[in-house]
């Protein structure tokens, strides 16, 4: 590693381990202000009249109608430490939560940059190579893996690797990913948990049962980056997130998805394809195909590098949604002081 690749690696640390405490403590908020809005609930269920079903459209109608028993009821919760905490909280939020999304978005412009310096043509020929083969290595920020030099037998020169000492390298790749921090969400401790199950199943060698866990895995961040909210094929989703990934204007990312997609395709189709492991013979358990750990291998490296995009889509909707509730909740509630 040159000291330029070294350095470069050594920021890109830095600033993701900036985001990753942003996103820490707005994990730490959030959950701070769900126990203050439990408390505030009860508050309400004293103030409100019995009859009141739904306090929130209550609340929203006062601010809209009626000026005077709003701005009456907000006295009467002032009295009350858990609201004026919640209020406090709440403005703490709004704040990290903004100064994630730009330092997210710093860090996305970051590794964009940083790639475009440090790949050279035949570096991103060689990824594009190995896809076709079913090895995604698109998350790669730098160019760590000698890639360029193990073209004859790079499948047992990377599975060697990775399979030394019990997969220890993948603890150490998955780390960040297997550590939840402050995070209290039920569904992604549910998703930590699953990819520590395909570890656990690859290493004890039950590759069947870690080949279908991945599989939903992917699928559920197929169907979360495709935002549709119904359900639906896989084609459905994928056109919705072709028109995603375009909004990236990400070169490198727009590529890296039309290879993912072509290669999904494949694993998901209902006939067999030679040499690819199939999803849906799998799971529904009529399949004569043995699974390998290679093929968890493919498979945790295309969903590893599936999530660098679908999590820069996630951002992009999540900021767009927040701005867009934020500012017409403010404008509202602007309008009525």
């Amino acid at each position: 590693m040159n000291k330029s690749m070294k350095q470069i690696m050594e920021k890109q640390d830095k600033t993701t381990l900036v985001v990753a405490r942003l996103q820490d403590d707005i994990n730490h908020l959030r959950s701070e202000l769900n126990r203050c809005y439990k408390k505030v609930a009860e508050i309400e269920k004293d103030l409100f009249d019995s009859k009141i079903k739904d306090p929130k459209h209550y609340v929203f109608n006062l601010i809209e109608n009626d000026k005077v028993a709003y701005k009456e009821l907000i006295r009467k919760l002032n009295q009350h430490p858990e609201f004026m905490l919640a209020r406090k909280l709440e403005d703490e939020y709004l704040i990290k939560k903004y100064e994630y999304y730009f330092a997210i978005g710093d860090c996305f412009k970051m590794i964009e940059d940083d790639r475009k310096e440090l790949f050279t043509k035949d570096y991103l020929r060689r990824l594009d190579e190995l896809a076709d083969d079913g090895w995604f290595m698109y998350h790669l920020r730098a160019p760590e893996f000698d890639l360029l030099n193990n073209n004859s037998d790079f499948e047992k020169y990377f599975v060697d690797i990775i399979s030394r000492d019990n997969y220890a390298f993948l603890d150490y790749f998955l780390a960040k990913t297997l550590n939840p921090g402050r995070d209290k969400n039920d569904l992604r401790l549910k998703k930590i948990n699953d990819m520590k199950e395909v570890i656990s199943n690859l290493k004890d060698g039950y590759y069947s049962s870690a080949a279908r866990t991945m599989f939903t895995l992917l699928e559920n961040d197929h169907t979360n980056a495709s935002d549709i909210k119904v359900r639906s094929s896989g084609h459905q989703r994928s056109k919705e997130i072709n028109k995603f990934v375009t909004d990236l204007e990400s070169k490198y990312l727009i590529n890296a998805w039309n290879k993912i997609n072509i290669y999904y395709k494949l694993i998901t189709s209902s006939k067999d394809n030679t040499g690819v492991i199939n999803r849906n013979k799998l799971v529904h358990g009529y399949y004569d195909y043995v699974v390998t750990n290679v093929d968890i291998l493919k498979l945790i490296f295309m969903f590893s590098s599936f999530k660098e995009i679908s999590f820069n889509i996630q951002i992009r909707l999540d900021f767009k949604e927040d701005l867009e509730r934020d500012k017409a909740l403010l404008e509202m509630i602007n309008k009525n002081r």
